[in-house]
C-alpha cells in the first residue's frame, strides 16, 4: 500500500514528522469540522491568510513567525484588514521582508487579500458569517470540497481575488474540509509515483509539475491513496509535502518513484 511506504520513508528519514504535521493544524481542523464546530470570522480570515502565506516561499520561514501574526494582523480581524490602504500593506510586507519571510509576490497577494476580506465581510454581514461562504459552496458542489476549490480558484462568480485553485484548496483544508492541495509538490509526487505519465526521470530531478496532470487529477489521486488506507486526505497530502519540500526530505523524482515501486 502506497501510504504505508510513505509513512515508512518518513519514519526512517524524518524524525518528528508527525508532530510537524500536527502543527499544521489541518488534521485537527478536519476533526473539528466532522464534530460540527463552526469557524468565527477571525478564524476564517486566519485560514485564508495562512493559505496565501504558503504561496511561493519556504514554509519553515512562516512557521518561525506564526506566533507574531496575530498581532501583525490585528487579531485576524476581517473588518480591520478590509479597511487597510496600500500604504498599510506596504508596511506589513516590509515586516515580512525584514524577517526573511517575504516573497516576490507577497505585496500583490496581500493587496488581493484586502479585496477578498471586503467581499467576505459583506457576506458575513448579510449571511451571518464569512465561513458560510465556503460551507455553502461545498454544499452546492455535492459536498465535494475538491469541486468547491475549483470554483473558488478559477474565474467565475465564486472566485476570490487572493486565491488560485491550490490556495483555495489550502484555505478549505484550514477550514476543516478534507482534500489535498494540488500544488507543484503534489503533482510532481503523484506523477513520480506512477499514477500519471510523467515521461522519463532524470538522475537528480526536481522538475516542475507535469502539465497534463490537472488540479482535479492530483486531488483525486491523493484522495484514492487516503481512502485505501482509511486515513484523512489532509494527512496524506501533508506527508507527501514533507517528502518533496525543501524544508522536508526534498526527494528527487527518481527517489519518489523508487519509494512507490
Amino acid at each position: 500500500m502506497l501510504w504505508e511506504k510513505i509513512e515508512s520513508r518518513l519514519d526512517s528519514s524524518y524524525e518528528g514528522w508527525r508532530g510537524r504535521v500536527d502543527g499544521f493544524g489541518q488534521t485537527n481542523a478536519v476533526k473539528r469540522r466532522l464534530a460540527g464546530q463552526e469557524w468565527s470570522d477571525a478564524e476564517t480570515f486566519e485560514a485564508i491568510l495562512l493559505a496565501v502565506l504558503s504561496s511561493d516561499r519556504d514554509w519553515s520561514k512562516i512557521e518561525g513567525i506564526l506566533p507574531d501574526l496575530r498581532e501583525v494582523f490585528s487579531e485576524f480581524s476581517l473588518r480591520r484588514y478590509a479597511k487597510l490602504s496600500e500604504h498599510d500593506i506596504g508596511r506589513i510586507n516590509s515586516w515580512f521582508v525584514e524577517r526573511r519571510a517575504g516573497s516576490r509576490n507577497l505585496k500583490r497577494d496581500l493587496c488581493n487579500l484586502v479585496h477578498t476580506a471586503r467581499r467576505l465581510m459583506e457576506y458575513s454581514r448579510v449571511h451571518g458569517s464569512a465561513e458560510t461562504y465556503f460551507v455553502s459552496l461545498v454544499r452546492q458542489n455535492h459536498n465535494d470540497p475538491k469541486l468547491a476549490a475549483l470554483r473558488l480558484g478559477t474565474p467565475g462568480v465564486y472566485k476570490l481575488p487572493a486565491l488560485g485553485v491550490p490556495l483555495a484548496a489550502e484555505t478549505l483544508k484550514n477550514l476543516g474540509f478534507d482534500l489535498a492541495k494540488p500544488d507543484r509538490h503534489l503533482k510532481r509526487s503523484v506523477a513520480s509515483f506512477g499514477l500519471f505519465d510523467f515521461g522519463s526521470l532524470g538522475k537528480d530531478n526536481h522538475r516542475g509539475p507535469p502539465e497534463d496532470v490537472s488540479d482535479l487529477d492530483a486531488m483525486e489521486a491523493v484522495q484514492r491513496i487516503a481512502e485505501a488506507a482509511d486515513v484523512p486526505v489532509v494527512l496524506v497530502d501533508n506527508a507527501i509535502w514533507l517528502l518533496c519540500a525543501k524544508s522536508g526530505l526534498y526527494l528527487t523524482d527518481p527517489q519518489l518513484a523508487e519509494l512507490a515501486g
